[in-house]
């Protein structure tokens, strides 16, 4: 603070010393003491008490500096409520200038009363009398009158509709630490934004028939919901608390603003004129209640208490002019008030000279400073759109972003345009064929394969097809095969024949087999003789068990070229209504998808590598066909994924098969790749910095891969930048591009994009939609993700009932479907925990373990739930849905002992405790009489159970594990 003038030091002392004796909020100290059964803050009013000043001199140009740093250091200075809440220091620059520098507790002020203060201090100054000013003590006891029970009722209506806290997204924080962020005192930056003509928005307001205040809390609402996504936003508001029946209020002097939460809903029908009044009718039904402390608000809502209800707050300063500057002897101005803000962001609104200044006060631990700055100019973009847009226009229709924001987000970021000199699928392999013959393509547990053989051997599998088959453009042929080498050759055949393959994995259920072959309207079923006879329904079948005898000269048969937008695949991914959903791929994209592995300089390498996934998911077929467009050597085998890791460049598997290696079961690996679920920010530290870490992301819908990362040790795990020709939007629900940190769904497009979903028009016209930025498609993938800045996407989550386990593609829906066919199923709800599937039922009388084997007769292995729960029934929301939340937690049933005692000596007796720690629970010798999975494995702790033991010296391999029906005769082998 600046003083002009002659001062008398002692004479302002003595006035700070009558201002405090004659306001007992100057003197108050706080108390923590029991109270019933919890601890409550008791304030203490000395009966007197007098500051300890810090007096000093400040000469010369450094004045201004050495003033802000006396702020700084004072504000870093901790109070103690015990003890004295207000400093004071007193500095001479001259003999008519004076700073005052003083700092006091936000619990004993506001901003309100600062004026007031000043106003009184000047009064005492001038000897005047302290004049008709109430006391603060009138307005704690009005506080303390209030009826808690009717706040209570008043509150809980209020937030009914607020079932999760709101925040703004941080690039940096994610939700779940932002719920629980600790207080740091000294981690604040400030910067501020201004509008001119604020004159107009006052005009606005009165026209609406609300304040000035409410269009500001229109502005933020509006800015919170595009940055978040969400339909219902929670921010802190500041109201001014002396809208109470006390006289002299407005002179008062002491801490009457309170932080109330204000809810904001923004629906696909909410116009400007609706979002206006809801929030001035608000803030009129809230005046009765707004002394409300804001702990016993978050206490009327079903949100924890530990998690913080919102992270930005509100402050509209409408605060009184002093009235007794004019005809001081002294000119006291306030240069900067600098406060710590409880808040990761706080908005400081005010007025001047028609002018609005927004200051946003933000911790640098949470929000990037070029963040804050955008959301500045975005709150000021959301009043000058409320501001020009009539009160009939919907919100969504506002625009926050500017042209070269647009152009940025939609040109720069989200495409990566590339020529592709192919056409179909296998025109890179054809072209390896020509330059590398000799080249070992594939090997399988049984031989090597060149690539000259594995040609010719699909050559003479194609002809068979088209001599035995109705083959051709966009008709579909099965493939019945495990990974192996047939199975490469199949697809190879397919497309050299002009059709397009759907592949089945042998281990399905029968019914799953039995369906795909019907929905998928095949001409010909392909693979060996005992896998195809249960589902081959009267077609025809084209052996692969004498595949070796079957060659044909390479004049034979002249191939036909695929047309680039023929059918090459068909994926059947996990569908909502329990059945599988068949997505078609034509040769054009899957070229694209190559082409894109040949650009991309992680990726380009030939290399020795081997296949992961299952053979009917769309990753395997990226597995294979990447290396073999690369010249690379492709080792194909299900039966022992472990024993072939020492013998291959690059690594392709899961994250959550990458977290269970330590790197030495791969000595030779340079490369890994990773897709089909979160990397950890553990995976990243473990393997960037000792092999060249890639990250994939795409659904199934736009041809495997759209975006590629390399990820970088200490960096956070993303899924980076499109691939060459993708496009990757992140737009909220009304298709708008969000900003750069904001949520959003990503929007996929290019020339990998599907045909559509087989046989499923509906959905396909639902999930697949016109591009509204440019030519073409776009998928909706319903993924969560942001915009980092430098144009790399972060992947948050999803948006419904979909989840990735263990790499692979699983819709709740459909495993919730498989058990609700049960006859004793009455209700039935899957969720999943801790990577774990786990099932909920009822009623508590259903037997378990035949649910689970009607299940595992319905989806594949890796879908059926880890463990069930049977309930008397489920718990349901108010909307009559499954409460989730509700549901209770799954705890693990220790195995009941067995009658019998294990030798020490026997096999059974050495894997059950291996079994044990692999599971991560207790078993004994009645576990022996259940199947690996019914105890809780999966496909990934099988491979944990090989590893460890072949360690132990006994060996097994995965295909021991699924083939065999119990513990007891697993450890027989």
């Amino acid at each position: 603070m600046s003083i002009r003038g002659r001062l008398n030091v002692a004479h302002f002392q003595s006035a700070w010393n009558r201002l405090i004796a004659q306001h007992a909020i100057l003197r108050t100290r706080f108390l923590l003491q029991p109270f019933g059964q919890r601890q409550t803050m008791l304030q203490v009013v000395l009966k007197a008490w007098q500051p300890t000043w810090t007096l000093g001199q400040w000469h010369g140009p450094e004045t201004a500096h050495r003033e802000h740093q006396a702020h700084i250091a004072s504000l870093a200075q901790p109070f103690y409520l015990t003890q004295p809440l207000l400093r004071l220091g007193l500095f001479s620059a001259g003999s008519q200038d004076h700073r005052l520098v003083f700092t006091i507790h936000h619990a004993m002020i506001d901003g309100w009363s600062l004026s007031l203060l000043i106003d009184s201090l000047i009064q005492q100054y001038m000897e005047l009398e302290p004049g008709t000013m109430g006391c603060y003590g009138h307005v704690a006891q009005h506080v303390w009158a209030q009826d808690l029970d009717s706040s209570h009722q008043f509150w809980s209506e209020h937030l009914s509709t607020v079932t999760a806290p709101s925040y703004l997204p941080s690039p940096t924080v994610d939700a779940a630490r932002m719920a629980a962020l600790a207080f740091v005192p000294d981690c604040f930056e400030t910067f501020g934004v201004t509008m001119d003509n604020v004159s107009a928005l006052v005009d606005m307001a009165q026209h609406q028939g609300v304040t000035l205040s409410t269009v500001l809390r229109a502005a933020l609402a509006v800015l919170l919901q595009y940055y978040s996504g969400q339909d219902h936003v929670l921010f802190g508001v500041t109201v001014s608390g002396r809208n109470v029946p006390i006289r002299g209020i407005e002179g008062i002097i002491g801490p009457c603003i309170n932080t109330l939460p204000c809810v904001a809903t923004i629906t696909p029908e909410t116009t400007v004129a609706d979002l206006l009044a809801t929030l001035h009718n608000e803030s009129t039904l809230t005046v009765p209640y707004e002394h409300s402390r804001l702990t016993d608000i978050h206490r009327c809502t079903r949100i924890n208490t530990e998690l913080a209800l919102f992270n930005v707050l509100l402050v509209v300063q409408n605060y009184p002019e002093s009235l007794k500057l004019s005809s001081s002897p002294l000119s006291i101005a306030i240069d900067s008030a600098q406060q710590n803000a409880e808040y990761p962001l706080t908005l400081v609104a005010s007025t001047e000279a028609n002018r609005l200044h927004v200051q946003l006060t933000f911790r640098t631990d949470v929000f990037p400073v070029d963040y804050v700055r955008q959301v500045g100019h975005h709150y000021l973009a959301a009043l000058a759109s409320l501001l020009k847009s009539p009160a009939t226009t919907h919100i969504h229709r506002l625009t926050l972003l500017s042209l070269a924001e647009q152009t940025l987000l939609l040109d720069t970021y989200a495409t990566n345009p590339r020529p592709c000199p192919v056409h179909y699928a296998h025109q890179y392999f054809e072209t390896q064929v020509h330059h590398s013959p000799n080249a070992i393509a594939l090997r399988d547990h049984a031989q090597s394969y060149t690539y000259s053989q594995v040609h010719c051997l699909a050559q003479g599998l194609a002809y068979r097809l088209v001599q035995n088959t109705a083959v051709g453009r966009d008709r579909t042929v099965v493939i019945v095969a495990d990974l192996s080498a047939c199975l490469v050759i199949a697809q190879l055949a397919v497309w050299m024949s002009g059709g397009a393959f759907v592949v089945i994995d042998p281990q399905q259920p029968l019914a799953r087999k039995q369906f795909i072959v019907a929905d998928s309207q095949c001409v010909a079923v392909v693979g060996l003789t005992h896998d195809c006879d249960p589902i081959t329904n009267s077609l025809p079948v084209v052996p692969l068990d004498h595949l070796s005898s079957q060659r044909l000269p390479p004049d034979a048969w002249a191939l036909p070229t695929p047309d680039p937008t023929a059918l090459a695949w068909v994926v059947y991914t996990s569908g909502t209504t329990g059945q599988p959903k068949g997505v078609q791929v034509e040769h054009q994209s899957a070229a694209h998808h190559l082409h894109a592995a040949h650009v991309w300089p992680d990726l380009q390498e030939a290399t020795t590598t081997h296949t992961f996934f299952t053979p009917a998911f769309d990753a395997a077929i990226s597995e294979l066909w990447i290396p073999l467009s690369l010249g690379g050597t492709v080792l194909v085998s299900r039966r022992d994924h472990l024993a072939t890791l020492s013998q291959i460049t690059r690594l392709s598997c899961s994250g959550s098969f990458l977290s269970t290696l330590d790197g030495t079961e791969c000595p030779q690996v340079r490369t890994v790749v990773t897709g089909g679920e979160r990397v950890t920010q553990g995976m990243v530290d473990t393997w960037a910095d000792r092999v060249c870490l890639v990250n994939i992301y795409g659904p199934t819908e736009v041809t495997i891969a759209t975006h590629a990362a390399r990820l970088r040790p200490s960096k956070r795990p993303v899924i980076g930048k499109p691939l060459a020709n993708a496009i990757g939007y992140i737009l909220d629900q009304y298709q708008r591009p969000v900003p750069i940190g904001a949520v959003g769904e990503l929007y996929l497009g290019g020339p990998g994009v599907a045909r559509g979903y087989l046989n499923r028009p509906e959905l396909t016209a639902s999930k697949f939609i016109p591009n509204p930025f440019g030519p073409g498609r776009l998928f909706k993938s319903g993924d969560l993700a942001r915009w980092l800045p430098g144009g790399e996407v972060e992947c948050l989550g999803r948006q419904d009932d979909q989840v990735k386990l263990r790499g692979y593609r699983v819709e709740l829906g459909e495993v919730t479907h498989a058990l609700t066919q049960h006859p004793d199923v009455r209700q039935a709800c899957v969720v999943m925990r801790n990577d774990q599937l786990i099932g909920y039922v009822s009623p508590s009388t259903v037997k378990i373990q035949a649910v689970l084997m009607a299940v595992a007769g319905k989806v594949p292995q890796y879908m059926v739930p880890t463990a069930l729960v049977a309930l008397d029934a489920l718990p349901l929301t108010p909307a009559g849905k499954v409460d989730k939340r509700a549901l209770p937690q799954y705890t693990p049933v220790k195995t009941p002992t067995a009658s019998w005692p294990l030798s020490d000596e026997t096999t059974d007796a050495k894997l059950l405790p291996i079994l044990a720690q692999v599971l991560d629970k207790p078993l004994d010798a009645a576990a022996l009489d259940q199947t690996f999975f019914q105890l809780g494995g999966n496909s990934l702790l099988a491979f944990q159970l090989v590893a460890r033991c072949r360690r132990a010296g006994m060996k097994l391999t995965i295909a021991d594990i699924t083939r065999t029906t119990t513990i007891l005769q697993l450890s027989q082998l």
